[in-house]
C-alpha cells in the first residue's frame, strides 16, 4: 500500500472505533488512523508523508499481525 507523498490529516470522527487494552489502564473504544488486525507481508509507504492525527485517536495499531513494514512516515498530533 502506497500513500502519495504529501500531508495527511486523520479525523477520530472518520474512524471505526474499535475496542484496545493499550497498558493496564487505558483500555476501552478507540479510534485509530491505520488499524492493522490479522494482516501478514504488508508494506506501508509513506513515500516521506506526514500523517496528522486529529482530536484523541492512536495513529497506528498492529494486532494479531505478522511480517509488517511501515516506511516512509512521520506520525504528528
Amino acid at each position: 500500500m502506497n500513500f502519495p507523498k504529501g500531508e495527511h490529516h486523520f479525523y477520530p470522527d472518520n474512524t471505526n472505533k474499535t475496542y484496545h487494552a493499550i497498558c493496564n489502564n487505558s483500555h476501552g473504544m478507540k479510534s485509530c488512523a491505520l488499524s492493522l488486525k490479522n494482516k501478514s507481508s504488508l508494506i506501508i509507504d509513506g513515500n516521506d508523508s506526514l500523517f496528522v492525527m486529529h482530536g484523541i485517536m492512536l495513529g497506528v495499531i498492529i494486532s494479531g499481525s505478522e511480517d509488517i513494514t511501515l516506511k516512509n512516515i512521520s506520525i504528528d498530533w
